[in-house]
């Protein structure tokens, strides 16, 4: 649902914040390889209040892994 949706953005944008601070810091995209990328969307039931991201957001979990 939208939940997936959005998490999937996040962990799209995740991915790109972390490239982007390594290469900051002098290690290129050639030297990154991420293995893996996983969301996952737990809580309480979407009630259509999608401004109270308190309620939802502790429940959305971005995990990178890179090697």
């Amino acid at each position: 649902g939208t939940n997936n949706n959005l998490a999937t953005l996040r962990a799209n944008n995740a991915k790109k914040l972390i490239l982007s601070e390594l290469k900051k810091v002098g290690v290129g995209e050639d030297k990154v390889r991420i293995v893996n990328v996983d969301i996952k969307v737990s809580g309480p039931e979407y009630a259509g209040d999608y401004q109270n991201e308190a309620k939802y957001a502790p429940y959305q979990y971005v995990i990178i892994t890179a090697k």
